[in-house]
């Protein structure tokens, strides 16, 4: 997965993270960038 040029974000360091985790994390970073973006990859997934 790979974040869009311009977007910030981290996943978290665990191996394999809560999905709930890594999507409120995403959502925390990437919602004041892409809200557009954001709002297709949870409809898309």
């Amino acid at each position: 997965f790979r974040f869009p040029q311009g977007g910030r974000g981290e996943w978290p360091k665990d191996p394999q993270p809560p999905p709930v985790r890594v999507s409120a994390k995403f959502v925390l970073c990437a919602t004041g960038n892409r809200p557009s973006f954001l709002r297709q990859l949870i409809f898309s997934s």
